[in-house]
């Protein structure tokens, strides 16, 4: 199950991925269904992201057609524009086609369509970490570590945005310092602004501009109560700069090795958050294209 549905505040890496280049996504997401030896696959977006939606859609089509396609049956899931269905039990109950409200067992522990005495586990991941798995399969772990520090191997992408001088989104190696970040790629604040504070979207930590030297590695901004991988950094006040950063993928990949049927189901129109919530999702929109 691959989670395509980000609701953190002013973050952008999985829409960026899927706009860009969703067949990196979905040649992770294949070899990880091969991998584990899944009966079928879902990706979960968000009905509002609608670019998104037909990128992904083409993409799945023009893998099918140069018969790049395998034999594990692949639906795209669209749910309602709630902060909820990005998390994954909530999007595992959009899956079958309930509101989405977080489950109290995890997915490998209880995943979809269980029912006793079948738990039947389920493997989730988001979009950036699918889409840097045909990378370090096709290249290998030294290619990986040529970029990063000993510790946090390779890039992420940092989406920039709010009252600087270039929003964004610029990859860089990781352990690059926070300063370069804000003053270098993205211009540092606007006229008459300077920084304040920079507070990460998935977290009550205040990053303070002393601190701006950190550098953007897991170690070190766990140190200031900082995780890359689960949020963006927004400002805390208007004149401070506005900015995310999230992990996602690697630069694209020059093929696919393994690709996903399709299966056939139609579209639906975008409904309302409040029919979303009033309904009880039993006809939750799907789609394939």
């Amino acid at each position: 199950m691959c989670n395509g549905a980000e609701g953190e505040p002013a973050t952008f890496k999985d829409r960026f991925l899927l706009r860009s280049n969703p067949y990196q996504v979905l040649e992770g997401l294949a070899i990880a269904a091969y991998a584990v030896g899944a009966e079928r696959c879902y990706i979960g977006i968000k009905e509002a992201f609608t670019d998104e939606v037909r990128t992904t859609g083409r993409a799945l089509d023009e893998m099918r057609n140069a018969n790049a396609l395998g034999g594990v049956p692949l639906e795209v899931v669209l749910g309602p524009d709630l902060y909820l269905f990005g998390e994954e039990t909530g999007l595992e109950e959009v899956i079958e086609r309930r509101p989405p409200l977080p489950r109290m067992a995890r997915p490998f522990m209880l995943g979809l369509f269980a029912a006793p005495p079948k738990d039947n586990p389920t493997l989730v991941n988001n979009v950036e970490t699918l889409a840097n798995v045909p990378r370090i399969l096709a290249d290998g772990p030294d290619w990986l570590r040529t970029n990063g520090t000993e510790s946090s191997p390779g890039t992420m992408v940092f989406t920039v945005c709010g009252d600087i001088r270039r929003e964004g989104v610029f990859e860089l190696p990781l352990g690059t310092p926070l300063r370069s970040l804000v003053e270098e790629w993205a211009g540092g604040p606007t006229e008459r602004r300077s920084v304040k504070a920079i507070f990460p979207c998935a977290s009550n930590t205040v990053i303070l501009p002393e601190q701006l030297d950190t550098p953007l590695d897991f170690d070190s901004m766990r140190q200031v109560g900082v995780g890359l991988g689960g949020g963006g950094f927004r400002g805390v006040r208007r004149d401070s700069v506005t900015w995310c950063a999230r992990r996602t993928s690697t630069p694209a990949s020059s093929g696919w090795s393994h690709a996903l049927s399709v299966r056939p189901a139609s579209s639906a129109p975008a409904r309302s958050r409040e029919a979303w919530m009033r309904s009880s999702c039993a006809d939750s929109p799907r789609t394939s294209s």
